[in-house]
């Protein structure tokens, strides 16, 4: 499955991004970044949207949880993310022109040329907002999105999913755990002055941030390797 090579390909960029912090010599802050690149390579040509729109974001999130304060206080580090930014906004560039991912992120954002794929998933909210309206209290039961819909299927988007299946009580109860491992990371980093335990949870929060999201456009509820994440 493409989508999902391409999504595999942002965790292991964040997997990445945690052992920055442990590479000290330059071969293997070298070895991180050719990783890093070849991600980057199977995140384009997996043809997946959502795969090339969380990298920026989970990089910007990483850059700023666990590197804010640095690059506040010394210019040559605001100068090298700013030199990283203008290459970023350069590859973006090539790769909305150049690459079937890019063609079919353009083709979202027109109005008067979507694709099947970006109709079908529109027509997914409606259908989800309108579960939502007819059962508002609980949903029409967990995993159940198919069966209310024209066909059988989930909703491709964490929110419409959690709000459509388990109802307002659902959702709130689903996103509140969202925000209390926020708040238990952010209250860490307050209180722990262990650099490598800073960093660790600078981490976890740009993967949450990336996490919430990528809800935009995966169904994270269902998903193991979330659960794994939220509940270490």
């Amino acid at each position: 499955n493409a989508n999902a090579l391409g999504v595999a390909c942002v965790w292991a960029l964040a997997g990445l991004a945690w052992l920055w912090w442990k590479a000290n010599r330059l071969w293997q802050q070298g070895l991180l970044i050719s990783l890093a690149l070849l991600l980057f390579v199977g995140m384009v040509y997996s043809g997946s949207r959502k795969a090339v729109l969380l990298p920026p974001l989970f990089l910007l999130a990483w850059v700023w949880f666990c590197y804010g304060q640095v690059l506040l206080r010394r210019a040559a580090v605001f100068a090298a993310v700013g030199i990283a930014t203008v290459v970023c906004v350069l590859g973006a560039s090539f790769v909305l022109r150049q690459t079937y991912a890019g063609h079919r992120l353009q083709a979202a954002l027109s109005a008067q040329d979507r694709d099947d794929s970006t109709l079908t998933r529109l027509n997914m909210i409606e259908g989800g907002i309108q579960m939502l309206s007819e059962h508002p209290f609980a949903g029409v039961g967990l995993s159940q999105f198919g069966a209310h819909f024209a066909y059988e299927t989930y909703a491709h988007n964490d929110y419409v999913e959690v709000a459509a299946t388990t109802g307002l009580v659902g959702f709130l109860i689903y996103y509140s755990i969202f925000a209390l491992v926020a708040w238990r990371l952010v209250r860490t980093r307050g209180r722990c002055h262990d650099p490598d335990v800073n960093y660790t949870a600078g981490v976890c929060l740009a993967v949450l941030v990336t996490s919430a999201a990528a809800g935009f456009a995966l169904v994270m509820i269902s998903s193991i390797s979330f659960w794994c994440f939220i509940s270490a």
